[in-house]
């Protein structure tokens, strides 16, 4: 390898690649540098395009793709998802290696196959201890196949080794919320999640812990509260070019709008949403928003306007392919007909 490239990957930490038999060593100047401007960009949005330039000058640029695949499956629709992963198995195929295995695993995982990437990452985790961030995925995971002790055993652990892992705290605090903890998870993961957010200034980080701590808030009853940190966590999403996560956060603002009784702002936070998922052509969400849409108007007995909302969610739903929500959507406007 040239000088110049051997200095610009030891500069972005790539440098142990050379001891990662079957793992590609980048060779594209100016993948690489797509790639170091992609890690210091002040946020995920930022730095996607960056990531997407350095897969497409090097397709088998590994940790390119497993940054850019972890961005993706945040911040676009789940068909772009779909295709990137097509495309980076394609691009990947015949390489091998920890890092390959490890992007493979969170391919399964986009996938929803939780089974396949546990197979893959738990030799890697249990390899690496030191490795938080397959350790991590692997709790997710777990977490994902429904083996909620297990995920928990591997986050401890993790939190245990690093204090400092707010990603971990996040985890386990939302694990939390799905048993129905939500003052534990306010008390034991969610506040040092937020602590170690705010110590390394991580504004992505700090607005999931916001929005989690909205729906544990929901949880123990306490509305108000919940409201209040879903409407920051939507800010602080939107301002981070993360139109879907706020979009999220918006729709459970309005649920909890609408179980007060507030019905209009509740209309008002959906319309909202709605107009982020237009604007980032996400017709999976969008018929998730008009779903909600529908049950809230359905709540109310207001049956014709419950009809509209579902029957616009059942066209989304066929002209995607999606046979799951398809079936779901059909119900609802069976159910709103009968009525």
């Amino acid at each position: 390898m040239p000088a110049a490239l051997d200095s610009l990957a030891n500069q972005l930490d790539l440098a142990n690649l050379r001891d990662r038999p079957g793992t590609p060593m980048p060779t594209n100047k100016r993948a690489l540098e797509a790639f170091g401007t992609g890690l210091m960009a002040t946020n995920e949005a930022e730095a996607m395009p960056h990531f997407a330039e350095a897969v497409t000058l090097e397709p088998r640029f590994v940790a390119a793709w497993w940054k850019y695949l972890q961005l993706a499956r945040r911040l676009l629709p789940g068909t772009e998802v779909e295709r990137l992963v097509d495309a980076a198995r394609s691009a990947l195929r015949g390489v091998r290696g920890r890092d390959a295995e490890r992007a493979r695993g969170l391919m399964a995982l986009i996938e929803g196959d939780a089974q396949t990437a546990i197979e893959r990452l738990a030799p890697l985790s249990a390899d690496d201890p030191d490795d938080h961030h397959t350790r991590l995925l692997h709790a997710e995971a777990l977490e994902t196949a429904g083996r909620h002790a297990e995920a928990n055993v591997e986050l401890s652990s993790l939190v245990a080794t690093d204090p400092q892992n707010g990603e971990a705290w996040l985890l386990l605090g939302q694990n939390a919320i799905r048993a129905g903890e939500g003052q534990r998870a306010i008390d034991d993961y969610l506040t040092p999640a937020r602590l170690a957010f705010n110590r390394l200034d991580h504004v992505r980080g700090e607005a999931d812990v916001v929005n989690a701590l909205g729906a544990a808030f929901e949880l123990i009853g306490d509305p108000a509260r919940a409201a209040a940190h879903f409407r920051d966590a939507a800010a602080l999403r939107e301002r981070l070019g993360d139109a879907r996560g706020a979009a999220g956060s918006l729709r459970n603002l309005a649920w909890v709008d609408a179980v007060g009784g507030r019905h209009a702002d509740a209309d008002a936070t959906l319309a909202e949403a709605r107009r982020l998922a237009s604007a980032m052509d996400d017709p999976a969400l969008e018929a998730d928003i008009a779903t909600d849409a529908g049950l809230m108007a359905e709540e109310r007995g207001l049956w014709t306007k419950a009809l509209g909302h579902y029957r616009e969610a059942l066209s989304m739903r066929r002209a995607l392919g999606q046979l799951e929500g398809v079936g779901e959507a059909s119900l609802n406007l069976g159910f709103a007909l009968v009525r």
